[in-house]
């Protein structure tokens, strides 16, 4: 399978990765909000960043014949 080219069941998982780590990123903030965070938390945070930027460079670079089809 080349980069880029995902079938419409792997976009599936990738949307519901995406509101997943939303989720726990906006978690870890409200959490930071009321405490300093541990050098493991904002590690983890960064992680879950990274997660998310991956997910969605993915879900942009695919072509468009598979968006429609």
């Amino acid at each position: 399978m080349q980069s880029g080219n995902f079938p419409s069941s792997d976009l599936y998982v990738r949307a519901i990765v995406g509101e997943q780590v939303r989720s726990l990123r906006e978690i870890i903030h409200s959490v930071g909000l009321k405490e300093p965070l541990s050098e493991e938390t904002r590690f983890l945070d960064h992680l879950l960043q990274m997660v998310s930027l991956a997910a969605n460079a993915a879900t942009v670079e695919q072509p468009s014949d598979l968006r429609h089809g």
